[in-house]
């Protein structure tokens, strides 16, 4: 309290004696302030010798304040780099979720950008679909309605013979639309399904190309259509190896359009040899293809759409169908084509895909009337009666002896009872017992015994599954007589 008042006193006298000693002020204040300073420290001495306990005591409290101010100003920071290390933390996993949420918008805007192009392209296959099964439904019911419609004329006893040969030809030619349209469903399911297989053979490229030429121009001839073949390499007689049912067929796949969409002018096909591949092609001067159908046509179940007075006919498998078996083959089927000009379809093969062999000669075909199996003893297992009727006519001029077994377990017995049957000619798909079971248990008995599938398994595929269950050879159905008379030349 003492010191407070002495120190008020010194600034009170300072200023006191500063507003009448203004000139010359700067020693005297100097003099002053040394008197105040000496007389600050005499006082405090004094007061700190008489009250030294309260001294130590204020010392010790102030000291503890800044301890105790040091220690919570350290929790405080600790505190708060905890709270600034949780909130960077809080900020990163914002940044992060942040950063997730825009991914999945972006993953959901594109899953549903798919989601549009998938229900579209769904939309659109349906379409086809159905378009589909309307065209099958049709081009199941033209030749099936010609059929019946043409044998029932022939049963007509007012038809004349003349008339009834030329039913039975349409006939015949309906029939074989019809199995080709079968071949077709078939053929795009084993591909659908990835279990067709393929089967090669030696053949002849002359023969092949000249058989293809002797079908078009004799069955399909047109008036004002003239049809072209152009084989270079006719000379050098190239015998391939490779599966030339599926060859034959890509190529008259091709030939059926280009007659399809040809109204006049003409149709070419041949072969060329070049950079080590085996270049076939079909070539037309008809309606052509738009270049926007020309990277769809060969779609499943696609058709053109060129807009003409006239409708064809077709499922739209047919170009499907090549453009898988020619990469089965292990070549390309490419298209050039203009529209209202025309179009040329390339099958090309790679040379190592089709080996060329040494020429090998063909057996020909043997017809009835130079076959004489007399004294010779067939089993028919069959149990659908029409085919066996078939069968049993096909085989009235070759002068064999013939008996029918209905089922395998049939056929086991009769066989077991007459052991005589010079040739077995066994169906696949019966009742009681099957055309395999009752094979494996005759081959046990008889081992000797030839016997012949004739099936309506027919796919080449299916040719190794026959000969492993003990077939000596197998005829697919439907049979054609002179595949038949080969057959049995063959083995009797």
């Amino acid at each position: 309290m003492v010191y407070s008042t002495f120190n008020l006193l010194c600034v009170v006298l300072k200023l006191t004696v500063s507003n009448f000693f203004l000139q010359n002020s700067n020693r005297f204040f100097e003099s002053l302030n040394a008197i105040s300073i000496r007389l600050q420290g005499i006082i405090l001495t004094t007061f700190i010798e008489k009250n030294w306990m309260l001294c130590v005591i204020l010392s010790g409290i102030v000291i503890g304040l800044i301890i105790y101010y040091r220690y919570v100003k350290n929790i405080f920071q600790q505190e708060n780099k905890a709270l600034e290390s949780r909130i960077e933390q809080q900020k990163q996993e914002l940044e992060k979720k942040e950063q997730e949420y825009l991914r999945l918008k972006n993953e959901f805007l594109q899953t549903k950008e798919e989601l549009l192009r998938m229900r579209v392209k769904a939309e659109e296959s349906d379409r086809l679909k159905s378009a589909f099964l309307s065209n099958i439904s049709h081009e199941i019911r033209t030749p099936m309605n010609a059929i019946i419609g043409f044998a029932s004329l022939i049963e007509d006893p007012e038809t004349t013979e003349e008339e009834k040969a030329e039913l039975i030809s349409l006939v015949n030619s309906n029939a074989e639309s019809l199995l080709i349209l079968i071949e077709d469903i078939l053929d795009l399911s084993l591909i659908e399904s990835k279990q067709l297989i393929l089967k090669p053979e030696n053949f002849n490229l002359n023969q092949l190309l000249d058989n293809l030429y002797s079908t078009y121009y004799l069955n399909k001839k047109k008036g004002e259509l003239e049809l072209l073949l152009n084989n270079p390499l006719r000379e050098q007689n190239l015998q391939l190896y490779s599966d030339q049912y599926r060859i034959r067929q890509v190529l008259s796949n091709l030939l059926n359009n280009a007659y399809k969409f040809t109204p006049q002018g003409t149709v070419e096909f041949g072969v060329k040899l070049e950079n080590n591949h085996l270049n076939f092609y079909v070539k037309d001067t008809g309606i052509g293809i738009s270049e926007n159908e020309s990277e769809v046509i060969f779609n499943v179940f696609r058709k053109s759409s060129f807009q003409t007075k006239r409708v064809f006919r077709g499922t739209g498998m047919g170009l499907a169908i090549s453009k898988k078996l020619s990469e089965i083959l292990g070549g390309r089927l490419s298209l050039k084509s203009v529209e209202g000009q025309g179009s040329v379809f390339y099958l090309s093969l790679p040379l190592e895909k089709v080996k060329i062999n040494e020429l090998i000669p063909q057996q020909k075909d043997i017809k009835a009337a130079g076959v004489n199996f007399e004294n010779r003893n067939i089993l028919i297992v069959e149990d659908e009666e029409v085919n066996y009727l078939f069968l049993k006519k096909a085989l009235k001029n070759t002068k064999a002896h013939v008996e029918w077994a209905r089922d395998g377990q049939n056929a086991i017995d009769l066989v077991s009872s007459k052991e005589n049957f010079d040739l077995i000619l066994m169906d696949i798909k019966m009742p009681v017992m099957d055309g395999f079971e009752a094979t494996k248990i005759i081959k046990s008995k008889y081992p000797s015994q030839k016997i012949i599938a004739q099936t309506a398994y027919a796919r080449p595929e299916d040719e190794q599954m026959i000969n492993s269950a003990g077939f000596d050879d197998y005829l697919p159905k439907p049979i054609r007589p002179y595949y038949l008379y080969n057959m049995l030349k063959k083995y009797l």
